[in-house]
């Protein structure tokens, strides 16, 4: 890659590590998200949904981090659609 990923490719190759179960290249992905700042629930959600299939123990370290730490929590999106009928 000619560039350095930001947090959306990121969190793109994460959810694809958690569908070809790829640990370690889904592990790097998270420490690079967590180095760029991104400290928010969703990047702990997906870190324990890498080890779900298994690695009951990780994932379940992963939750409890999740409790004592304060997290940022996503922000909800909305849209709407505009109709003349």
């Amino acid at each position: 890659m000619g560039f350095d990923p930001g947090i959306m490719v990121l969190r793109s190759l994460l959810s694809s590590c958690i569908i070809h179960e790829r640990i370690k290249l889904g592990l790097a992905a998270v420490a690079k998200m967590m180095l760029l700042g991104e400290n928010d629930a969703a990047t702990y959600v997906q870190l324990s949904n890498l080890y779900v299939d298994g690695r009951w123990d990780e994932a379940k370290k992963v939750r409890e981090v999740m409790e004592r730490k304060p997290l940022k929590e996503k922000k909800v999106g909305k849209s709407w659609i505009e109709s003349k009928a």
